[in-house]
Order: structure tokens, then C-alpha cells, then sequence
């Protein structure tokens, strides 16, 4: 009969499959949680806008010059907002630069209170040519997370002045995207809405714009591949300023602050954005490199530069599908799952983490090399969860597993080997029945039973304990089974259980029995010594030993089970104790244990003795001692028994 089956290593592919169950599960969900739980979509913007910082700044595009309207500006020329001549004054000196296009990132929707200052701007952008202003949809929830936008009311158009709108060489909206942690970081290169009639109508971005003027042909060809998915992911520059910068009233006044460098050198053929800077108008907006968070906001006008910049370049970060990124959660699960099904938790930790390193950092050189966007805070999280679930898992399966493998072999065993069978709990020592080669040592008190008669029951209780205490602990050091006490007299075996990691050696177990023999013997000595002195007679005993093929298994009834040899070789040793009393002698080996430890101890050869049940007889040996030993006395001379 066999152990319980649920001890076995199941079937060695149980854990392969619970882990992997566990990583599938885990994965799934959060495939699902990352498409809506916005905790999650938000750790995911900011590892993406630290991938950026990790980055660090690129080359802007030498085509984009920024004029900005900041505080120097208002304290040089007035306080905000501006007569719209200055503007004009502006464009002229910007046209004579000979900059390519002007495009202001200020909203001119109403007129002003002297219209003669709107006329002076309009007759400047006329003569200019090339001057694009912006336009602002109103109403509706705009944008986010990913860039989409929701309609839960009509969005309308709020056009610049008309008297500026027609003689401006185009318009577009500048309406910011923000995601859900209020950060921009995508903008759309142009929107599609319907109109009063309920048909569609396309609006340009103030970025498609600018191209449609500065590159007609890049213009048109993103408008129509990109109108079925207008939505890009800015590549952004870097900090603000990152963009070549000059300060509004020092250009307006023809004011180089670089020597040997005209206006004419810096602005000629280049597209030139005016917005605001200044703290004050409450232009500045959180982006990947700069936020509320850091030093410092970035101003919308820098914003468009990297918009504009993006498009320009074709460098817009491509984020991956969802699909992908889905099959990528439910990956890293798997993986996490895999790898933790044949080591221990604490390396299983570090190889989590080594696991989640490499993929940070592939994940990272994706981003930052190839532009590709691929989700790094689920895939994280699935790691780290399915770690500490395997871990909990296998925490509890092998506490198990070990306090089954204790509470079946304490009794059997010594806490050194128990050890040993409890390190690797997926791999526990063989129970079902089976065949295997042991050496078993019988050891018997002689003549204790008139012995015992003499003494009271006490005292012969307490005797026949501390004698039994003394020579388990002689098996146990030499890890040997236990096997039972039978009586005054015990049975122990070598050999029958693997321990795993310790390869199998019959010699080894057989002379690990011969010593634990001898070393009882030794024992005996003491507690001879110990009992004369308390005036009790000692005990003398005596041990049988052999070795052979044996049957391994619980042996038993429903009710009580035990873990036992059965067989010939058991019944040999045995004899082989009790033949002790023939010989007078006190240690007797069989021939099939002195061949395999007959290098390492003295013997001396008694007879060949017939055995019940076998034809031919066995040779048996007193067991004298160790090699290294001065050889004992002989109890009786050597003779065959018939």
C-alpha cells in the first residue's frame, strides 16, 4: 500500500500548472483593470512621462523659432493686452526678417475698443502674407485619456474677428488635450464635426495650419491620411525653452542680444510662433517634461513648437495597439509564473526583479530610440502580483507538504535528516511501496525478562527507556530509520528512503549500520558502567545485521499503518540477532554486509548457517570492530550450525 497520493509530486507538473493558471489569471484581470480603473491609466502617464525624463532633451527642429510675450515684454512695452498695432508693427518687422510664416498663439475674437488698432493689424497681416491665427472650440468635454474626445454636447467653433480672419493666410484651433491627470500630451492634426445642417466639416489644427502654409504637400498628405485617426503623441523636445526664444520687445525694436547675429540670419525661411510666457496671461500647461510637480509649467506656444515640431519631422511617439499591450499584460503573468515554479521565493524575488529591470529597460529603449509606446506600469504590477501570490502559494503548499513529510518521518528519522527531506518539499522522499536494497540491523536485551522480573515495574520502565533513549540517538547520528521498538530490542534500516539531492550508495547505508552497531556496543559500555554504580545488574545486548533486497512501504490495516521492511532480508537479520545466543557473540553481520564494508571494519568469520526457507547457507561474521581498532575478544571459537 502506498502513501496518500496527494503527497506525491503530483504528477511533477502540478506547480508548472498553478503557476501558470495563477499568471493567466492575474493577467486577465488586469488586462481588464487597465482598460478601466483610472489609478491605473494614471501610473501609466507618469511612467511615461518618466521614460521621457529619462530620455532627456532631443535636437529641436531649426525651423521653429518662438517669440514670446513674457514679462520683459509687458514691462517694456505695456500691461496686457496689447494694442493689436503693436502686433501689426510686429509682422512687418517679422516679414522683413523674412521669415517664412508668423503664427500667433493669441486669440483676436473680439474687436477692440479703438477698431482703428484692428485695421492696422489686418493691413500688417495683408502685406505679411503668410500670418496664421487661432480659432477655440467652446462647449463639450474635450479630450481624454489617449486623445479622444467626448461629445456630450456640441462643440462650437469661436472664429477670430472677421475683419482679421479673411485677410489671415489660415486659421486653426489651438485647443489643448488633456488626460486624466491634466497633463498634455497629444493634440489631434485636425477634428471633424457637423454643422448646423449636420454635415461633416473638417477644422484644422493650428499646427496643420502653419504646414498647410510653411509645406503644402506634408500638409495635405496628413490630412488625408490621418483624417480616420487624427489623434498624435507630441514628441516633446525637452524642458521650456528647449526651442530657439526671443524675447517680444526686443525683436519688435530690432534689439540682437547676440553680437555679429542680425534678425535677418535668425528668422529668414523659418515658421515663427508668438504666444505668452508670461506667468501673469496663465498660458502654461503640465507636460511630460515640465509640470506643477517640477520647477515649472510649459507655456501653450512651446507646447505647439513640439506639436508642430512632431508633424514637421514625422517623430510623433507611436503608442502599440491595445491588443498588444493586452497580450503583453497577460504575458509578463505567465512568464512570472513559469520562472517561480522551480525555485524558492527569496530567488524567485530577485529574479522578479531582475525580469522586471530587463523589461523596464527594453521597455525604456523602445520609447526612447524607436518611439514606441509600450504600457510598462500593468505589466509591472502583474509581475509583482503574480510573484507575491506564487509565493503565498507556495508558501502554504510546501508548509504542507512539510508538516506531512514531518509528521510521517520524526518518529522514523533524526531532525538532521528530517531536515534534509523537508528542503525541497515538490521533491519528497518516495512512500509508495517499492523494491529497494536496505541494510537492517536487530538489536535485542539479553536475558531481560528475568531480568526484569527482579526489579520493580518502575524501575525496569525507567531502565529500558534511558537504554532505548541512548541507542535511537546512536541510529539517528548515523542516519539510520527507526523503524520500531520491538519490546526491549529495536529494528532499523538504511537505504529505503532518498533523500533528494543525496545520490543512492549501498555501502555508504551499510556501513552506517555496522557503525551504528558498534557504536551502540560502545554506548552499552557507558550505561554498564552507570548502572553498576547504582547497583543495578546492566544490560547486555545484542545486534544482527544484513543487507539485500527488501519490499519498502506502510504495511498495515486501515485503522493502523506503519512504514516498514518486509521480506527475507528483514527475516535474515533478525536470525542473525538471535544467532548471537549460538555463538555467544554480541555483533553478527551477513556475508552480503561484510562485502561491502569490509575495508573499514574487523570481523571474524563464524560459519555458514542454514536459513529457513533458502537452499543454500549464508556465511555470518562476528563483528569484532573498527579497522583502525585493536580487535576485541572473541566470545567462542567459529562453527558451522546445522
Amino acid at each position: 500500500m502506498g502513501y496518500p497520493e496527494r503527497f506525491y509530486p503530483m504528477k511533477k507538473y502540478r506547480r508548472i500548472i498553478v503557476n501558470l493558471l495563477i499568471g493567466l489569471v492575474i493577467g486577465t484581470i488586469m488586462m481588464i483593470a487597465n482598460q478601466h480603473i483610472n489609478s491605473i491609466k494614471t501610473m501609466e502617464l507618469a511612467l511615461y512621462d518618466k521614460r521621457f525624463e529619462l530620455r532627456g532633451a532631443r535636437e529641436p527642429s531649426s525651423d521653429i523659432i518662438l517669440v514670446t510675450i513674457d514679462e520683459n515684454s509687458i514691462q517694456d512695452i505695456a500691461a496686457w493686452p496689447w494694442p493689436r498695432s503693436t502686433h501689426g508693427k510686429l509682422v512687418d518687422r517679422l516679414k522683413s526678417y523674412g521669415a517664412k510664416v508668423i503664427a500667433f498663439d493669441v486669440m483676436f475674437e473680439k474687436p477692440s475698443l479703438v477698431p482703428e488698432e484692428d485695421k492696422k493689424f489686418a493691413d500688417a497681416m495683408r502685406r505679411a502674407g503668410n500670418v496664421i491665427i487661432g480659432s477655440r472650440f467652446v462647449g463639450g468635454e474635450y479630450s481624454e485619456i489617449g486623445g479622444g474626445q467626448v461629445n456630450t454636447e456640441k462643440l462650437t467653433l469661436v472664429e477670430p474677428l472677421p475683419e482679421l480672419g479673411k485677410v489671415a493666410a489660415g486659421t486653426g484651433y489651438y485647443n489643448p488635450m488633456f488626460d486624466l491627470d491634466s497633463h498634455i500630451r497629444s493634440s489631434n492634426v485636425l477634428s471633424v464635426y457637423p454643422d448646423d445642417q449636420g454635415k461633416d466639416v473638417s477644422y484644422d489644427s493650428l499646427e496643420l495650419a502653419i504646414l498647410r502654409k510653411y509645406k503644402p504637400d506634408l500638409a495635405q498628405t496628413l490630412a488625408t491620411q490621418m483624417s480616420e485617426q487624427p489623434l498624435y503623441y507630441i514628441n516633446f523636445a525637452g524642458i521650456p525653452k528647449t526651442y530657439k526664444t526671443y524675447t517680444y520687445s526686443l525683436v519688435l525694436n530690432n534689439i540682437s542680444l547676440e553680437q555679429g547675429v542680425s534678425y535677418n540670419d535668425i528668422f529668414k525661411d523659418k515658421i515663427v510662433l508668438i504666444g505668452a510666457t508670461a506667468q501673469i496671461l496663465h498660458d502654461n500647461f503640465d507636460t511630460p517634461f515640465a509640470s506643477t510637480k517640477g520647477e515649472h509649467q510649459m507655456p501653450g506656444v512651446e507646447i505647439h513648437a513640439a506639436a508642430l515640431d512632431t508633424l514637421l519631422n514625422g517623430i510623433a511617439m507611436e503608442p502599440v495597439s491595445p491588443m498588444t499591450n493586452n497580450l503583453v499584460i497577460v504575458l509578463a503573468g505567465l512568464v512570472i509564473g513559469l520562472v517561480l515554479t522551480r525555485i524558492k521565493p527569496v530567488i524567485g524575488g530577485v529574479t522578479t526583479l531582475v525580469i522586471m529591470a530587463l523589461y523596464s529597460g527594453a521597455n525604456w529603449w523602445l520609447f526612447a530610440h524607436q518611439r514606441i509606446w509600450l504600457n510598462l506600469a500593468a505589466p509591472l504590477l502583474v509581475m509583482g502580483v503574480v510573484f507575491v501570490v506564487c509565493s503565498i502559494y507556495q508558501f502554504l503548499t510546501e508548509e504542507r507538504k512539510t508538516r506531512l513529510i514531518k509528521s510521517t518521518f520524526s518518529g522514523y528519522v533524526s531532525p538532521k535528516l528530517v531536515d534534509q527531506l523537508t528542503r525541497d518539499p515538490d521533491n519528497p522522499p518516495i512512500m509508495e511501496s517499492q523494491r529497494k536494497f536496505v541494510t537492517l540491523l536487530f538489536s535485542d536485551v539479553q536475558g531481560f525478562t528475568s531480568i526484569s522480573e527482579k526489579l520493580p515495574a518502575e524501575q525496569v520502565v525507567n531502565i529500558l527507556n534511558e537504554y532505548l533513549e541512548q541507542m535511537a540517538s546512536v541510529v539517528f547520528a548515523n542516519d539510520g530509520v527507526l523503524d520500531k521498538y520491538i519490546g526491549d530490542g529495536l529494528m532499523a534500516w538504511w537505504g529505503g528512503i532518498v533523500v533528494p539531492g543525496i545520490p543512492e550508495d549501498t555501502a555508504r547505508d551499510a556501513w552506517h549500520a555496522v557503525k551504528t552497531a558498534i557504536e551502540m556496543q560502545m554506548k552499552m559500555e557507558v550505561l554498564q558502567k552507570k548502572w553498576l554504580s547504582e547497583g543495578i545488574v546492566p544490560l547486555v545486548i545484542r545486534i544482527g545485521v544484513n543487507s539485500g533486497e527488501a519490499i519498502i512501504g506502510n504495511i498495515g490495516s486501515s485503522q493502523k499503518m506503519d512504514y516498514t521492511a518486509i521480506g527475507d532480508t528483514v527475516n535474515l537479520a533478525s536470525r542473525l540477532e538471535g544467532q548471537n545466543k549460538e555463538f555467544n557473540t554480541h555483533m553478527m553481520i551477513s556475508e552480503s554486509t561484510y562485502q561491502l564494508v569490509k575495508d573499514r571494519v574487523k570481523v571474524r568469520f563464524l560459519a555458514v548457517t542454514k536459513v529457513k526457507g533458502k537452499e543454500e547457507g549464508v556465511r555470518v561474521y562476528e563483528l569484532i570492530g573498527f579497522a583502525d581498532q585493536p580487535a576485541a575478544k572473541t566470545a567462542a571459537p567459529a562453527m558451522e550450525v546445522k
